[in-house]
């Protein structure tokens, strides 16, 4: 499910997943009012999964009230600066991850658009504190959060390191990853994807 709003800012979804990056260096400091409210537009719109698990995903930032809110989380050094986490909480049972990456992968894609840097982290972060700040229910799980914030120009030398080892640079071409109503009609890259 495609949705249109502030985050396409005049692009196609299919231009989003091109541009779009993990970033692990941002700079500190709250987001700005107009990213705030374009992340909240996005949280608002985000669709639900495909298998119909209950995703949760909650937003902890830095404010400029509160800018220690983030303080203690932990990420292991794999994350500097960020000003706010999307926490991925999910009801647990069946074909629950997948509905929290599609749900999660939309809303990188929104951060995406609203020129944010985000990036997934699955085992570098302080699971039960990320549980706590977003008061995850004892039938839910944590399995990921996003971080988010305005990246830095440079990659830092953590962020090159693990773009090499993960080949980040060597992606499948579209019509290997995606497809049309069937997996096996791939999606035309040259038509887009949405609005």
């Amino acid at each position: 499910m495609l949705v249109d709003g502030p985050w396409l800012a005049g692009q196609r979804w299919s231009d989003l997943v091109r541009a779009r990056s993990s970033r692990r260096r941002f700079h500190p400091g709250p987001l700005d009012a107009e990213a705030r409210a374009g992340l909240e537009a996005a949280l608002a719109a985000a669709p639900p999964g495909p298998f119909g698990s209950a995703v949760r995903p909650v937003p902890v930032e830095a404010t400029p009230e509160d800018p220690d809110a983030l303080r203690g989380l932990g990420t292991y050094g794999f994350i500097r600066g960020a000003s706010a986490f999307l926490v991925g909480a999910v009801r647990r049972g069946p074909r629950d991850l997948e509905d929290l990456g599609f749900v999660g992968e939309w809303l990188v894609l929104a951060a995406t658009g609203l020129g944010l840097g985000t990036c997934w982290l699955g085992g570098t972060f302080a699971r039960s504190r990320f549980a706590a700040a977003a008061g995850v229910a004892d039938d839910e799980t944590v399995p990921a959060v996003i971080a988010l914030g305005h990246p830095t120009e440079r990659h830092g030398l953590v962020e090159r390191a693990v773009r090499a080892v993960a080949r980040s640079s060597r992606r499948l071409p579209p019509e290997a990853l995606f497809f049309d109503g069937a997996p096996d009609r791939p999606l035309d890259p040259a038509e887009g994807v949405g609005p």
